[in-house]
């Protein structure tokens, strides 16, 4: 893990779903690998701030705990797990993201501000 690298709010274990990330080697934690997104596919305008630790995912399989998978607006659609929240200061707000509820999910996410 990149020690330059905050973990954000409270709450953000290093590693984990939603955590920040410079690259998919930030994103391991408990000897599981996860992705690091910095900018949707085939959208590059659309960027995620200090970068969003994940796994990629199908709707239906489930999302390791405190997160859930989410349909991202990319064509064709990617699924991803995002993490869950009740609060905006649950997610890194001063990186621009806020507690939202997807459409396409029944939980809210961390995701970027609407």
């Amino acid at each position: 893990m990149d020690a330059s690298i905050d973990a954000g709010p409270l709450g953000y274990e290093p590693g984990r779903i939603g955590a920040p990330c410079m690259a998919s080697t930030d994103c391991e934690a408990d000897r599981v690998s996860r992705t690091c997104i910095s900018q949707y596919a085939l959208q590059p305008a659309l960027v995620l701030p200090g970068g969003y630790c994940t796994t990629l995912c199908d709707l239906g399989l489930a999302c390791e705990p405190g997160s859930t998978c989410i349909t991202i607006p990319t064509f064709p659609p990617v699924f991803a797990c995002m993490r869950e929240c009740t609060v905006n200061e649950q997610c890194r707000v001063a990186e621009g993201y806020s507690c939202n509820k997807p459409f396409t999910s029944t939980v809210s996410v961390c995701s970027l501000a609407n």
